[in-house]
């Protein structure tokens, strides 16, 4: 999705574009047949040591997929909402079965493929692969809902006013696609016509993370938030890139409920995001790479040689992992660090922050 559909929206020859556009729409085609309507989910992995025959997977993971999907309905030569429909559904069920009461999420849930349908879903187990343990929440999960349902939620607002307006305009292909290509500036002054129970889910993930969050180190979510903090009383291993990718979220959705009538124009998500990457920045960047002249040129990484902008990240630390690894360089931190600083200098640019907010 960040590469094609980045490439499709950029690139200015025509014919590239095409190339992109078309890839970007395999993929997502590809994406959709993993889809069990009987159960309502995507399928994740095939092959697992958890998987049997007739047992389908799913994993929180899989919602930062879905705005593919969306997009695809967006960019379609066709008025389908098919792929979106699948999204939303997969999106709903999940929203269903994969959280705790407290918003908190599960990592994965096996279904029967057998006997499920969307009225009655056979949950087989409820289980942590990268997680502290079945019942916790894990860190990097929990913030792939977060960023998942906001972007869902955004992408539906987007289609529903894609929709509207290319009625009013009178429905011609053209005028549509003039209408479609508007709605890639979201003026902040419009209502927000997008699917509430995405909104909403949103929220409950985005509270349920910042609620368990401290101040100083603590604010870089733990990689486990049930996960027990170390005898000696420091804190248990940090997961820098579930902050960078809930900090992503968190903007997103301060930029939805600002336009969301019911919540008089008010969003405490900005600041709880803020916090996040302040504190990322303060303690978890690596020291500043060099390039040095010779022959060949060369870089250095300076002291650690990390080779990532952020470290303290976590991969996986869970006791049945085939290999843990923690405290680490991940690349997903770095790319959601990177996004979330291209979000605040366009949010800046729209003039829906300003510099003293960011101070």
């Amino acid at each position: 999705m960040p590469t094609f559909y980045k490439w499709m929206t950029l690139e200015s020859d025509p014919a590239v574009v095409e190339d992109a556009r078309s890839t970007f729409l395999c993929a997502a085609a590809s994406l959709a047949s993993r889809f069990n309507p009987n159960i309502g989910c995507l399928r994740s992995w095939d092959q697992s040591n958890h998987l049997v025959n007739g047992v389908k997977r799913e994993d929180m993971d899989k919602h930062f997929y879905l705005e593919l999907l969306y997009a695809a309905d967006y960019h379609s030569v066709s008025d389908s909402l098919a792929l979106s429909n699948i999204a939303t559904t997969h999106a709903l069920t999940t929203m269903a079965n994969h959280f705790h009461p407290s918003g908190g999420t599960y990592h994965v849930v096996n279904y029967d493929q057998q006997s499920s349908s969307l009225e009655r879903p056979a949950i087989i187990k409820r289980w942590a692969h990268q997680g502290y343990g079945d019942e916790s929440v894990w860190g990097r999960g929990q913030a792939w809902a977060l960023y998942g349902y906001a972007r869902s939620a955004e992408w539906s607002d987007i289609l529903k006013r894609r929709n509207r307006l290319g009625q009013e305009a009178g429905g011609s292909t053209q005028e549509t696609k003039d209408v479609a290509n508007l709605l890639e500036v979201q003026p902040e002054n419009t209502s927000f016509e997008g699917d509430e129970r995405l909104l909403d889910q949103a929220v409950k993930a985005a509270d349920f993370f910042v609620g368990r969050l401290g101040d100083g180190l603590a604010a870089v979510p733990p990689w486990d938030f049930d996960c027990p903090d170390n005898p000696d009383g420091s804190l248990t291993f940090r997961d820098v890139s579930a902050g960078m990718i809930a900090a992503s979220g968190m903007l997103t959705l301060h930029s939805l409920l600002r336009r969301r009538p019911s919540s008089a124009s008010t969003s405490p998500y900005l600041s709880h995001a803020l916090k996040i990457i302040r504190a990322t920045v303060k303690y978890c960047s690596t020291p500043e790479a060099r390039f040095t002249v010779g022959t060949p040129p060369a870089v250095d990484l300076g002291e650690g040689q990390w080779d990532t902008i952020l470290n303290q990240a976590t991969i996986n630390y869970n006791e049945n992992a085939p290999w843990k690894k923690a405290d680490c360089g991940l690349v997903y931190a770095d790319y959601y660090f990177l996004e979330v600083g291209n979000k605040l200098l366009e949010m800046e640019r729209r003039g829906w922050i300003s510099s003293t907010d960011l101070n």
